[in-house]
């Protein structure tokens, strides 16, 4: 079993779309794949490959990035060196993806169905437009968890859930001691004036595995603690792993 770790990191405000690199790698030259946000939705204000960058285009990505109401953008795997000069043109005339070549290489597409601010499902298509899979969110019946369903065209349905359940036992037992953690964190921004708030902020547990069965060894994991993915290569198509850590990313920027 081979498994890689990888992380989904912003481009620079001037630029649009996340890289996904090599864990320990911040160098733009050694990213394994670039995601590029489009309409609907999209987040950063397209601009002319190759074109100077203007103030307001920086000021429209900014004001875009904010806005948690927009519709969800539809999401383009590439390669790394692909549309270095913006956003990508993420489909063709008639809807249909685009094609290999048209701003790099792509390996996926990723599109909101129907495409709302927060969509239940999404289709991840090949370049070609054929269906790889798709992937869903919700909530767990049971346990209320927010849920992530990757359906495959091929292949059984893996599950995730936000918060492993030792981490969600293992919160319950120490929720008692949130409220000295609420103390402590309002002391501390009463004295900082809110600069070290984040620091010692508690939140519910957020690492996700997912899973072809209960207690099957995981095909995909988020460390948040890290802020890595960690990926069975066996056990789950490449594309369809780039496809849900992309839509985990924006989720997790969302809020």
């Amino acid at each position: 079993m081979r498994r890689s770790a990888f992380t989904v990191q912003e481009c620079e405000l001037w630029d649009s779309g996340w890289l996904v690199l090599p864990v320990g790698e911040h160098r733009r030259a050694h990213a394994l794949a670039r995601v590029l946000p489009g309409a609907p939705g999209t987040f950063a204000a397209p601009r002319a490959a190759g074109g100077p960058v203007t103030v307001r285009e920086v000021e429209a990505r900014v004001e875009k990035s904010a806005g948690r109401n927009d519709d969800h953008p539809v999401l383009t795997v590439c390669a790394p060196d692909a549309a270095d000069g913006g956003a990508a043109d993420t489909g063709t005339a008639d809807g249909a993806p685009a094609p290999a070549g048209a701003g790099g290489d792509v390996r996926c597409v990723v599109r909101p169905e129907p495409p709302l601010a927060r969509p239940r499902s999404f289709a991840v298509l090949d370049a070609d437009g054929r269906p790889l899979g798709r992937i869903g969110t919700g909530r767990s019946r049971w346990t209320g968890r927010v849920r992530w369903r990757i359906e495959p065209v091929t292949g059984g349905a893996v599950v995730g859930h936000r918060g492993t359940l030792a981490g969600w036992l293992a919160f319950g037992a120490l929720l008692p001691l949130w409220f000295l953690f609420a103390g402590v964190s309002l002391l501390a921004a009463l004295v900082t004036l809110g600069h070290v708030t984040e620091l010692v902020v508690w939140s519910t547990p957020r690492r996700v595995v997912w899973r072809r069965a209960a207690g099957s060894r995981g095909v995909l994991g988020f460390r948040h603690g890290r802020g890595e993915y960690v990926w069975d290569e066996d056990g789950l198509d490449v594309r369809l792993a780039l496809a849900q850590a992309a839509l985990h990313t924006v989720d997790r920027l969302r809020g």
